[in-house]
């Protein structure tokens, strides 16, 4: 009896620690600048675990001017 619950309970811990990462990886990603939401040329992404953004829309948004 004992076995068999150390066993159901392992198999709880590992698909808890295996299922959200797996359900946030569907979701899209939003950036905002002082609570406004921006809309980009290029959705952002996830490449090995960074976050990718284009950097234009985000400096644009504080004011700054890209040459």
């Amino acid at each position: 009896m004992k076995r068999k619950t150390v066993s159901i309970i392992s198999a709880l811990m590992i698909s808890m620690s295996v299922l959200p990462t797996a359900a946030s990886a569907d979701e899209a990603i939003h950036v905002q600048v002082n609570g406004s939401e921006l809309v980009m040329d290029a959705p952002p992404y996830i490449d090995n675990g960074t976050t990718m953004v284009q950097f234009r829309p985000i400096f644009e948004k504080l004011g700054l001017s890209i040459t």
